[in-house]
C-alpha cells in the first residue's frame, strides 16, 4: 500500500492526476460511470461489463498515452 501512495505522489502520479482532471476526462469518466450504474441497476450485467471493459480502455489509453510521452 505504501508503494501505492508513493507512487501518487511521484512525478508519474503527478502528471496523472493532473491530466485526469481535465473537464473533458471528468465528463467521459462520469458519463462511462452512469452507463456502468444504469446496466447493473437494470440488471444486465453483460452491458455492464462491456461499459466497464470500454472504460478501462480508455483509462489505458490515457495511461499509455502518458507514458509514451
Amino acid at each position: 500500500m505504501r508503494q501505492l501512495w508513493d507512487y501518487r505522489y511521484g512525478e508519474m502520479g503527478s502528471l496523472w492526476y493532473s491530466q485526469t482532471r481535465s473537464i473533458t476526462n471528468r465528463r467521459n469518466t462520469v458519463l462511462d460511470h452512469r452507463r456502468i450504474l444504469a446496466a447493473l441497476q437494470r440488471g444486465m450485467p453483460d452491458i455492464a461489463r462491456t461499459a466497464m471493459q470500454a472504460h478501462m480502455d480508455q483509462v489505458n489509453e490515457r495511461f499509455f498515452a502518458l507514458v509514451m510521452e
